[in-house]
């Protein structure tokens, strides 16, 4: 049996209460991911090369017109449970 357990939660979905209700810990809260929407499959931005991510407006703008599309989710809550 693993001493600990770590675990991630979409903060899109869930709130994490019932986690810590069966004793997890928060470690911590992950800031917003970004991704791009290219012909309806998501990408996340490291999978991009340097060159297509979007960093000024008007390199925005292209990739609009381009139906390029930048979304982001809520982030992650990062928990462990330490057995004793």
């Amino acid at each position: 049996m693993p001493s600990e357990i770590i675990t991630y939660i979409d903060r899109s979905w869930l709130n994490g209460l019932t986690y810590e209700k069966l004793g997890f810990n928060l470690l911590c809260k992950t800031q917003p991911n970004c991704y791009y929407v290219i012909d309806r499959k998501r990408y996340h931005t490291n999978l991009l090369k340097n060159d297509d991510l979007i960093e000024d407006k008007k390199k925005h703008d292209i990739k609009l017109n381009e139906k390029v599309f930048r979304i982001y989710d809520s982030g992650y809550l990062k928990y462990s449970f330490t057995s004793h």
